[in-house]
């Protein structure tokens, strides 16, 4: 449930924060999650946001607003804090500065987990609550089941995509396949949410014997074989069968790689898609 208490989360390895003015009115937690709008503010996390609609950024709090008693506290449209007189940051507007982790792992408590859950997207449907389901704002993935209650949380990972786009959005998927085989996978039962691929573009890394490579759903074919046999020699893909081409959340993305020695079929593959 969502909370309204500061919560000791310990993040490892985190390299990216974002210090942002917290919205006037707005009470914001330690350790639970956060977003940044497209107004440029920052706000707790509530059940009321549904999706990435005008929001650029997601993360967890680095800090809290509190006031003299240190409990949480709304800002005040001044700019300081109910009842702490903060000094104010800036010269004008909403300026209440906090920080927002943009990267890094947190344990975060869930239910039912198994290993299988390992590299699933995690949801928050509000400030602390996450769960498997798509409901809310996409997190990030798992990457260490602790027990059936317990999930480290790698924030805002989300394999070959560098943010979550929103509806309608036009966004790129990469993969750089090192080693060829004849299952190359992007997602294994785990997109982050539904789109539609529009385009696969293939930059050979190396020479194969006859090599191609095409994406599937795991089961279906989705693109045409793409050359993928002369090293630099880009090829794309010529035909896109438009009742395979929809991922649904939760559903699968995958390389198949071809050639007289699959190995040696390497190359970065770009997939072109449009957020459902």
């Amino acid at each position: 449930m969502a909370s309204t208490v500061e919560k000791p989360v310990v993040i490892n390895n985190n390299k990216k924060k974002l210090a942002v003015p917290i919205k006037s009115g707005e009470t914001i937690y330690h350790g639970c999650v956060g977003v940044v709008k497209t107004t440029g503010y920052g706000y707790n996390h509530a059940s009321t946001i549904k999706d990435m609609n005008g929001i650029q950024y997601v993360g967890i709090w680095a800090d809290e607003t509190v006031n003299t008693t240190g409990l949480p506290a709304a800002t005040t449209a001044d700019g300081s804090i109910s009842g702490a007189g903060e000094i104010k940051s800036a010269p004008a507007g909403d300026r209440t500065v906090r920080v927002l982790y943009l990267d890094g792992q947190i344990n975060i408590a869930m239910a039912g987990l198994t290993q299988a859950d390992l590299g699933k997207v995690v949801y928050a449907s509000d400030n602390f609550t996450f769960s498997l389901t798509e409901v809310g704002l996409p997190v990030g993935r798992i990457s260490k089941v602790l027990s059936a209650t317990l999930a480290e949380l790698d924030i805002n990972e989300f394999g070959g995509m560098k943010h979550i786009p929103k509806s309608g959005e036009l966004f790129a998927i990469t993969k750089n396949i090192t080693t060829g085989s004849a299952a190359e996978a992007i997602f294994t039962t785990n997109a982050p949410f539904a789109f539609e691929i529009v385009d696969v573009i293939i930059q050979p890394r190396g020479a194969s014997t006859n090599g191609t490579m095409k994406i599937t759903d795991g089961t279906s074919d989705i693109t045409d074989a793409m050359t993928c046999a002369v090293d630099k020699t880009i090829d794309r893909a010529a035909t896109i069968d438009d009742a395979k081409s929809t991922i649904a959340a939760g559903g699968s993305l995958v390389v198949v790689c071809a050639g007289d020695t699959v190995g040696n079929t390497i190359g970065l593959v770009t997939v072109i898609a449009i957020r459902s």
